[in-house]
């Protein structure tokens, strides 16, 4: 993929904004990029995997299942590029995937292994920013949630329930 295209296309995700052209430039000459291309119904991350890699997905569509505990249940989405997969679980506590995505159509992603994406935290102000902005956004929706007015009827605690986990 040519410099400038994959420029344009890095800045699509939050973890890239506010970085210029010759810090993009930059982060893709020093930084490896592992490029992989889905096939469409072929999976590209297992519920409990544990990956060490950012995936980004840069076109094409995933679908995300995601099972209760007890996998009584579960909740599929469609989920359309460009998005990031599981940026939570690539760090802390809790590193394995939560759901199994599996390509809905061809797609392509790009691959940052996580001592890559440690480097670039100490390279890359704008990238460390971003990261944590994406991180503590993630956290704070989460402790808002632990507030709300529990919900008293099954359709409002369905609705609710699917609000969370998405």
């Amino acid at each position: 993929m040519p410099v400038l295209k994959l420029n344009d296309t890095l800045l699509e995700f939050p973890l890239f904004q506010d970085m210029g052209h010759e810090e993009l430039s930059m982060l893709i000459s020093r930084t490896k990029l592992e490029f992989i291309k889905l096939q469409k119904e072929s999976e590209t991350v297992r519920k409990d995997s544990h990956d060490n890699r950012l995936l980004l997905l840069i076109n094409g569509k995933l679908r995300a299942t995601t099972y209760s505990t007890d996998k009584a249940y579960s909740l599929t989405e469609s989920i359309p590029s460009p998005y990031i997969i599981e940026p939570e679980r690539l760090f802390g506590l809790h590193q394995k995937s939560t759901s199994t995505f599996i390509a809905e159509t061809e797609a392509n992603i790009i691959a940052i292994d996580k001592t890559e994406v440690a480097r670039l935290f100490d390279t890359f102000v704008a990238f460390r920013l971003n990261i944590i902005n994406l991180l503590a956004t993630e956290v704070q929706q989460r402790m808002d949630e632990l507030w709300q007015t529990p919900p008293v009827d099954l359709r409002d605690r369905i609705v609710s329930f699917i609000k969370v986990v998405v």
